[in-house]
């Protein structure tokens, strides 16, 4: 069985995006601010790949931001403003990279609801239970309330009630 070389170009195509972006920090100097391009890498291993990766490039994002500020020749009244600056864009990056794992991890599971409730409901003909994706039968009331779908109302349906109101007159 041959793993997807999905990671592999994944890991390789942020990290040439990441150098990218570096040069472009390095080339334009301070006085134009391209923070936001650093986003682009993280946020996208965090997407294909999960959030250890996009923490990861956050780290390196932060730290080629740095060195690109160092080495335009970027300087501060004070050396501690220097580390004040990188933790800041750390934290930020790292926001970002979490934000983008909790939508990518809300999105996934709205889609297999979505697959499940457009998938075939198997109902024993019989008892009118229902199986469940693991097999597994129960009454159609739990299965929806398991499913997130609306809290079920049991009425009577026109024709059962006429033939109910018949029956007992």
């Amino acid at each position: 069985m041959h793993s997807s070389p999905r990671p592999l170009f994944t890991v390789i195509g942020a990290l040439l995006l990441l150098a990218s972006i570096i040069w472009i920090d390095t080339v334009t100097g301070v006085e134009v601010s391209v923070f936001f391009l650093y986003v682009l890498p993280v946020a996208w291993t965090t997407w294909r790949l999960g959030l250890g990766w996009g923490l990861l490039f956050a780290v390196m994002s932060g730290v080629g931001a740095r060195w690109s500020g160092y080495a335009d020749g970027q300087r501060f009244s004070h050396h501690w403003i220097y580390f004040e600056r990188g933790a800041t864009g750390l934290i930020m990056l790292s926001l970002i990279a979490t934000l983008f794992h909790l939508s990518k991890r809300r999105l996934d599971k709205e889609t297999r609801k979505v697959r499940q409730l457009e998938g075939i409901l198997h109902i024993c003909a019989v008892c009118q239970r229902v199986e469940d994706e693991n097999g597994k039968w129960g009454s159609m009331a739990d299965y929806l309330r398991s499913h997130a779908a609306p809290e079920p109302k049991h009425l009577q349906c026109p024709d059962c009630a006429r033939a109910k109101y018949l029956n007992e007159v």
